[in-house]
C-alpha cells in the first residue's frame, strides 16, 4: 500500500481581517511608509535606486518592512544607471541596477487579474519610460504582498479561499478513522468570495500515483451551495461500494492496518479548488459488542473517535425529535441541523449533541446556537437483560452565541434548544460483553437476539456487495 509524506503549513482558523495592500507613484513627501524607488515625475519618467534621493516622486508602498534587498526572485523592473535611467520588464537582464521589494514576484501583463496587484507601467519592454499602474500597455503586475494563509484579492489582503476536509464540528483534519456506512466527513469550501446560492460541485478521489481512483464523480458527485458567509459545506458518508473503488489498481493486499489517501475537488463556474489528502483508516469493530452507549467506552481515544459509531443512537435515544445530521427548518425558516458524537469530560465519555445553523437567519446570528453533553451514570448490574441508566443535561452556549449575547442582551435560540437539554432515565438491551457470565442455553438463545437488536440500532450495514473474504475481513468487522 501506498504512502503518502505530507508537509502541511496551513492556516484555518484566522480572523476574516482585510487590510489594503498598495503601491503607488506619490510625492516623497507623501509617503510615510516604504520607499522603494524614486521616479522624476508622475508619468513618461526617469526612474532611480531608492538610496538616490534625487527625485520629488517615488514608488511608495504601504506593507512590508522596506526591504529592498534583491533575492533573485524579487524583482519588479530593471534600470539602466542607478539615476536618470530608463527601465525595462524583471524577466530581462540588460540592466544591472534592478529594483526589488520584500517577497514580491512580478512580471509583465498586458491586464493584471484581481488576485495581483498592478505596480507600474513601462512605455515598452526594454529602454522604457516608466508610468503608473494605467499610463503604459505593459503592465507590472505582483503577487507574494499578503501573509501565509491570506491572498491579494481586489486590492485587499483577504483570508485564502480553501478546500479542506472537516469533521462534523467543522474542525479541520487530515486523518480520520471510519466506519463504513456510518462515519460523516464533512467537505468544506471556505472564503469562496462566490455569490449567495451559487452551486458548487464536490467530487472525491482516492489519491493513487499512476491514476486516481473515482470514487463520488459525474452523477453521483456532491452538490452545495454557496451560503450567506461565502462558504460551502456538504457531508459525505463513505459506503462499501465507495471503498471498493478506493481498493483500486494495485492495491487488492490492502488490511486494515493500511490507509486510504481521500482528496476531493470543490468547482464551480469559472474556477476549482482542491482539498489536501485525507488519510482515512478503517475502524476495526471486533470490540463492540459491549458498546451500546458512549458511557461504554472506558478510555478517551475509544471515545472521541466513537470506533463502534454510538453517538447518534447515544443521543437520539435520549431526545426522540433529535435525527442526527438531518437538516431542517426553525422557526424563522431557517435551516438547522444536529452534529451527534461522543465526548470525554471529567473522566468519562457521554453523547453530545451540537445545534447548528446552516446559514445566517439575521445579520450577526450565530452558525452554531450550542451543544449539550449528557453525562450518564447507571448501578444496574444487567441480570435482567436490561440496562437502566439515567443522565444529566449539561448545555454551553457556543463562543458565537456569547458574542451574540454580549450585543443584543439574549442568547440566539429561537426554538428554544436549550429545554431540550434535560435529565432523564431509560432502560435498554445490555451490552453483549455484560451478560457473558449468566451465558447458558436460554440465556445464549436471548443474547443472539438482543445482538441483533443492538446491530439494528446503531444502524450497522454489511457490505452488500459480493466481495473476496479477505476484503470482508478488511471492511466488517
Amino acid at each position: 500500500m501506498k504512502r503518502v509524506l505530507l508537509i502541511l503549513s496551513l492556516l484555518l482558523v484566522l480572523p476574516l481581517v482585510s487590510s489594503t495592500e498598495d503601491c503607488t507613484i506619490v510625492e516623497r513627501a507623501s509617503c510615510t511608509t516604504n520607499i522603494v524607488m524614486g521616479i522624476s515625475s508622475l508619468t513618461n519618467a526617469h526612474g532611480e535606486l531608492a538610496s538616490q534621493g534625487n527625485y520629488d516622486y517615488v514608488l511608495c508602498c504601504d506593507f512590508g518592512t522596506g526591504d529592498t534587498t534583491c533575492s533573485g526572485t524579487n524583482k519588479i523592473i530593471g534600470l539602466e544607471y542607478v539615476t536618470n535611467a530608463h527601465a525595462e520588464i524583471p524577466g530581462l537582464d540588460n540592466y544591472a541596477n534592478d529594483i526589488c521589494y520584500e517577497e514580491l514576484v512580478c512580471t509583465n501583463k498586458t491586464s493584471c487579474i484581481s488576485s495581483e496587484m498592478p505596480i507600474l507601467s513601462l512605455s515598452s519592454g526594454t529602454d522604457a519610460h516608466i508610468g503608473a499602474q494605467g499610463d503604459y500597455a505593459t503592465k507590472i503586475c505582483c503577487t507574494g504582498m499578503c501573509e501565509a494563509g491570506e491572498e491579494y484579492f481586489e486590492g485587499e489582503c483577504v483570508e485564502e479561499t480553501t478546500a479542506y476536509w472537516a469533521n462534523t464540528n467543522s474542525e479541520w483534519i487530515t486523518e480520520k478513522e471510519i466506519l463504513i456506512d456510518s462515519t460523516t466527513i464533512l467537505l468544506l469550501l471556505k472564503n469562496s468570495r462566490l455569490p449567495e446560492g451559487t452551486e458548487v460541485t464536490f467530487e472525491v478521489f482516492e489519491f493513487d500515483p499512476i491514476s486516481n481512483d473515482d470514487i463520488r464523480t459525474g452523477a453521483s458527485a456532491i452538490v452545495g451551495y454557496v451560503d450567506a458567509n461565502e462558504n460551502v459545506e456538504v457531508s459525505l458518508i463513505l459506503t462499501s461500494e465507495d471503498m471498493e473503488k478506493a481498493y483500486g489498481f494495485l492495491d487488492e493486499e490492502t488490511s486494515l492496518d493500511d490507509d486510504f489517501e481521500f482528496i476531493f475537488e470543490a468547482s464551480w463556474d469559472g474556477g476549482s479548488e482542491s482539498s489536501i489528502i485525507l488519510n482515512i483508516t478503517l475502524g476495526d469493530t471486533t470490540g463492540c459488542g459491549y458498546v451500546t452507549l458512549c458511557s461504554n467506552y472506558e478510555n478517551q481515544g475509544e471515545c472521541e473517535s466513537d470506533i463502534c459509531s454510538v453517538g447518534d443512537f447515544s443521543v437520539e435515544n435520549k431526545d426522540s425529535s433529535v435525527s442526527c445530521g438531518t437538516i431542517t427548518q426553525n422557526s424563522l425558516d431557517c435551516n438547522i441541523w444536529t452534529s451527534c458524537g461522543c465526548e470525554w469530560k471529567d473522566n468519562s465519555c457521554g453523547p453530545k449533541k451540537t445545534e447548528n445553523i446552516q446559514a445566517d437567519c439575521e445579520d450577526g446570528s450565530p452558525s452554531i446556537i450550542g451543544s449539550c453533553f449528557y453525562n450518564e451514570a447507571t448501578s444496574d448490574n444487567c441480570d435482567d437483560g436490561f440496562l437502566s441508566y439515567s443522565w444529566g443535561g449539561q448545555w454551553t452556549w457556543s463562543q458565537e452565541n456569547i458574542e451574540y449575547f454580549n450585543t443584543n442582551g439574549i442568547y440566539y435560540d429561537p426554538d428554544n434548544k436549550v429545554s431540550q437539554c434535560s435529565d432523564g432515565s431509560k432502560a435498554v438491551p445490555c451490552p453483549a460483553q455484560i451478560r457473558l457470565p449468566f451465558f447458558g442455553i436460554l440465556n445464549l438463545i436471548i443474547a443472539i437476539i438482543l445482538i441483533l437488536s443492538i446491530y439494528f440500532l446503531r444502524k450497522r450495514i454489511f457490505v452488500k456487495k459480493k466481495i473476496s473474504k479477505k476484503r470482508k475481513d478488511n471492511f466488517i468487522k
